[in-house]
């Protein structure tokens, strides 16, 4: 290996001042030298060639005298600067052709400063020297099994300044840095690596700090059979300020102009990572009293570029912001901006040089706002856009990235939190197929500390996707919003941010296969120890399609929209935490042929308040596949209100609407009763048909439908209010459950044809409750209530209505027409055997409605619950098979029961549920 390696010797450090009267000043220390190491050619018949700089660092300045008089008075005599480092430059070129791995390595360290003499005025720290490295290498390489058959690398590490002497004295000036790599081989892989990192400010006394070292212009290339380049940069830190509250620290260094350029024949790669340097503050080791220093800002724009021939190209930019110093004894400092802007297109290459696969990213990350005792720093904000553009047989994909910075809180004083930084992401996406995806984050709010004070906000997301594709077409969105910062010795948590998405997705193909997906998630409510919790935020996601009205429309479109509210802050008292947050979605897809929409609302939870959840789902095209889920949020008691509508219009498919409310599962909550709801509603689509699924604990009274083509509603542990208008109306079924009944829940089940054609369809439904059988004080009987029975028009051929408990058959009777199962449901109460005392029993009622007319159906309502222990001759008992038998037609029991009746089903041994009779 040719190697050549310097090394500057460091500078002398100064001398004290002699204690005397009066007292003596230190000198200064002496400079580092500096140090150059070239490499050009000086070894070329070594495949492997370096160079190594090393600035010497600066000598300490001498510190002052000092002079006690006899009155205890001190003196002391002026501190010395320290000396400044020196400078380092390595540079390494090399050529030639070689049989196995070639690489040309240079590095770069520049010296740090020294530190000031104390004294009556601190001598100022010394500067910390600049760096640069530079490799060079055109040798070729025939090596195989590796992506870097040959290499250059350079490295670059600016010199940190040195510590002013206390009091009243400067740091040192950082040292900045740059880094340049260049690598050619013909003959196999190519790989260049520039990193370069500017040097810190030195801590100042008493006096503003100083800027952190800038990275300028760092830059990699590499051009091979197949090629990858690298970037980092990275900007040093600001001078922190120890002493006084009333200055500020120095803001972080600047990175800026960083490029990377890959070219190959079948695979090029090229990545910039380029950070702003985070301002000056507290570093983890000393407390900074100073204001925090402000996060530089980073911003790329097109920092990355290449081309293969016909291969796969790879191209990644990211952004990231500097942090606000945190002060021990003032106001933290904002964070940085950063922002990644990469538009590609690569049809602006030569046709040769235009690849089949092309992948791209841009990703930017705001600063974190620094924390503080009087105040706090702002956030910084994320925003990142991908555009790629491919050939009409090529493979694009554009991948937009961006995150908020999370937001200043307290640092040891009473102060509020701020709130979190904003993410903003834009992709576009256009080639044979394409892939375009957006996804926003934001951070949390601050933490606020102190009585009356509050935890930041969270920040608010915001993301699109568009893909343009012939054959295939992918669109994707996410939006994340922010927690709210927690809160302490009395304050409460932020609120979670509130993430809304509308329209935020759009695709086209040309007769191919489009698929669209657009995610909105609340933020979490933050916490608080002896506070009240945040409540988390609410989501919307809302998407409105039309494919129809693209130039060219797609033979088949898949479509994902989500919501996702926040979960409720939590705290030391449960009846104190923050609601949770609801969840809206709303989905209309409208395609020319194949359509298949699937959507999920999700409340968020909470010890206190869950948050509900509302889904609208309308597919409109040929064959079509409309899903609706709304799945309420609970909280520690119970579940709140989902609803649930899935929509379907065209020639066939089906609808299926589903809704479910349920206490927490998060965390440990006390038993309840009712542990959940589910009501789940399915149909067939034969021109349009609609099914609505509801379920909610103890809330008003459920309004039941009898139009659409599937209905199911789950009320559990409904209010007295609500039974006792069931009852009032079926005094039957009030006779069975006597005095003192315990309700587990009551809803409707029922479906119908749809609105024209006379073809045969069938519609499905069901409501679930299941029921913690311990939570009872004294178990009885399983009683169910039928009641509300309508057959709408005369096209009925067929029901079904079946009870089950935890999958064993306790009832299960068809029905030949509608007006038989309404008959059937006209103020009856059965008894399904004796409950157990222990175990969960999951009890579902579901309803089957075969039809073959326009608009035909049948819908009914239940009731059920566990009467009061009553006398056996209370219910009457049929014979064995009686209910079953009685099911055959209008004669028998049906026909006789014109006001209601009570009847007994024979018992089944169902294990853990129910006991043996």
């Amino acid at each position: 290996m040719g190697d050549v390696s310097k090394t500057g010797a460091a500078g002398a450090a100064g001398t004290n001042g002699a204690n005397t009267d009066p007292p003596g000043n230190g000198t200064a220390g002496g400079a580092g030298q500096s140090a150059t190491a070239k490499n050009l050619m000086k070894f070329p018949a070594d495949a492997l060639n370096s160079a190594e700089a090393y600035g010497g660092a600066g000598g300490a300045g001498g510190s002052g005298g000092t002079y006690i008089d006899a009155h205890g008075n001190i003196f002391r005599g002026l501190g010395a600067d320290g000396g400044a480092g020196g400078t380092a430059l390595a540079d390494v070129t090399m050529s030639g052709a070689f049989s196995v791995m070639a690489g040309a390595t240079s590095t770069a360290q520049g010296g740090n400063g020294g530190d000031g003499g104390s004294g009556s005025t601190g001598g100022a720290g010394g500067a910390g020297a600049n760096a640069r490295a530079s490799a060079i290498n055109t040798a070729t390489s025939s090596e195989t099994g590796t992506t870097e058959a040959s290499y250059a690398q350079a490295t670059a590490q600016g010199g940190n300044g040195g510590a002013g002497g206390p009091a009243n004295a400067g740091g040192g000036v950082a040292g900045t840095a740059f880094a340049t790599a260049s690598d050619t081989n013909a003959l196999s892989s190519s790989a260049a690596t520039a990193s370069a990192t500017g040097g810190n400010a030195g801590i100042a006394a008493d006096v503003a700090g100083l800027k952190g070292g800038a990275v300028t212009g760092s830059s990699a290339s590499a051009n091979g059979l197949s090629a990858t380049a690298n970037v980092s940069a990275f900007g040093g830190g600001g001078g922190s300020e120890l002493g006084s509250a009333a200055v500020t620290c120095g803001a972080g260094g600047v990175a800026s102009g960083s490029k990377a350029t890959a070219v190959g024949v079948t695979y090029a790669d090229a990545s910039v990572h380029q950070y702003g340097g985070d301002g000056g503050g507290w570093d983890g080791s000393s407390y900074s009293t100073g204001v925090g220093g402000a996060g530089a800002a980073s911003t790329l724009t097109n920092a990355v570029s290449g081309s293969t021939q016909d291969g796969s190209l790879m191209l990644y930019q990211g952004a990231g912001a500097g942090n606000g110093g945190t002060s021990a004894g003032a106001a933290g400092g904002a964070g940085g901006k950063a922002t990644s802007t990469l538009t590609v297109d690569d049809t602006a290459n030569k046709a040769a040089d235009q690849s089949a696969s092309l992948s791209i990213t841009a990703e930017a990350s705001g600063g974190f706002g620094g924390g503080g005792p009087t105040g706090a720093g702002k956030a910084g904000d994320g925003v990142a856009s991908a555009t790629a553009t491919g050939n009409a047989s090529a493979t694009v994909s554009a991948s937009a990235l961006s995150y908020g910075g999370y937001g200043g809180g307290a640092f040891g004083g009473s102060i509020s939190g701020l709130t979190g930084g904003t993410a903003t992401s834009t992709a576009k996406a256009t080639g044979k197929s394409a892939t375009a995806t957006a996804e926003a984050t934001d951070d949390a709010g601050g933490a606020g500390q102190g009585a009356g004070k509050v935890g930041g906000a969270g920040g608010k997301a915001s993301a699109q996707a568009d893909a343009i594709g012939l054959t295939f077409a992918s669109a994707a969105a996410t939006g994340d919003a922010g927690a709210g910062g927690g809160g302490t010795m009395g304050a409460a948590g932020g609120v979670g941010g509130a993430e809304t998405l509308t329209n935020a997705v759009a695709g086209v193909t040309k007769g191919g296969s489009l698929t669209l997906q657009q995610v909105a998630n609340g933020g979490g409510g933050g916490g608080s120890d002896t506070g009240k919790g945040g409540h988390g935020g609410a989501a919307t996601s809302n998407l409105t399609f039309n494919d129809t009205t693209n130039a060219t429309t797609s033979a088949s479109i898949s479509a994902t929209v989500n919501a996702a509210g926040g979960a409720g802050g939590e705290t030391g008292l449960a009846a104190d935490g923050g609601a949770g947050g609801a969840a809206s979605v709303g989905a209309t897809i409208t395609g020319a042929g194949q359509v298949n929409l699937d959507t999920n609302a999700v409340g968020g939870w909470s010890h206190s308040a869950g948050g509900a959840a509302t889904n609208l789902a309308d597919a409109i095209g040929g064959t079509v596949t409309s899903t609706a889920t709304a799945d309420a949020g609970g909280s520690d008691t119970a579940g709140a209100k989902a609803v649930a509508t899935a929509i379907g219009a065209g020639t066939s498919g089906s609808v299926q609407a589903e809704a479910i409310s349920a206490p927490q599962g998060q965390t440990t909550r006390p038993a309840t009763l009712i542990n959940s709801v589910t009501a789940l509603a399915d149909a067939t689509v034969n021109t349009s048909a609609t099914a609505t699924a509801q379920a909610q604990y103890a809330g008003a009274a459920p309004v039941f439908s009898s139009t659409v083509a599937a209905v199911a509603t789950g009320d559990g542990a409904p209010t007295a209010t609500v039974t006792k208008a069931v009852l009032s109306a079926n005094s039957a079924i009030k006779a069975a459950f006597g005095a003192a009944p315990t309700f587990f829940g009551l809803g409707e089940v029922g479906g119908g044809h749809a609105t024209k054609g006379a073809e045969a369809e069938t519609s499905t439904s069901s409501v679930t409750i299941a029921v913690d059988l311990a939570d009872l004080a004294a178990p009885g009987d399983l009683v169910l209530g039928l009641y509300g029975g309508q057959a709408v028009d005369g096209g009925v051929t067929g029901v079904t209505l079946d009870a089950t408990g935890n999958g064993t058959t306790l009832l299960d009777e068809s029905f030949a027409s509608g007006a038989l199962a309404a008959a059937g449901f006209n103020d009856m109460a059965f008894n399904l055997g004796a409950l157990g005392s222990n175990g969960v029993l999951d009890l579902t009622i579901g309803l089957t409605v075969h039809s073959d007319a326009a608009g035909s159906g049948f819908y009914g309502n239940f009731i059920v619950g566990d009467p009061p222990p009553a006398p056996a001759a209370a219910l009457s008992r049929p014979s064995v098979g009686g209910f079953v038998g009685a099911m055959a037609g209008l004669g028998d029991w049906r026909a006789s029961q014109s006001t209601g009746g009570v009847y007994e089903i024979p018992r089944q041994a169902a294990p853990n549920l129910v006991r043996p009779a």
